[in-house]
């Protein structure tokens, strides 16, 4: 998407793409008109060139934090598959001490 808005850019300068000569040769604007623009023109693509880059890295810092993220999910799968047998045991304990409890809070019969 970045891209296409630099190649935008370039096809859209009036001073590469030869649209401010050609209105300068065919009477359309005046000199100042012609000064106005180029002054215009060359704020824009500065401004442009600035929003590009500011994306570019908001983007890189996504992507970076993306792949962190990434990582960590993996070291964390493989710390859960490495503990399997302690995480299993943990759990099995767990739930028997919470069946324990709720036998003991079950009103006696009788």
């Amino acid at each position: 998407m970045l891209n296409k808005l630099k190649v935008t850019m370039k096809t859209d300068d009036i001073l590469a793409n030869g649209r401010l000569d050609k209105l300068i040769r065919d009477g359309l604007i005046d000199r100042d008109m012609a000064s106005s623009l180029i002054n215009d023109n060359t704020y824009v693509i500065e401004l442009l060139n600035k929003v590009i880059e500011a994306t570019e890295v908001v983007f890189a810092q996504i992507i970076s934090k993306e792949k962190d993220l990434s990582i960590m999910d993996a070291e964390l799968e493989l710390t859960i598959e490495q503990n399997k047998p302690e995480i299993d045991r943990l759990v099995k304990k767990r739930t028997k001490d919470i069946d324990d409890i709720r036998l003991k809070e079950r009103p006696v019969a009788g």
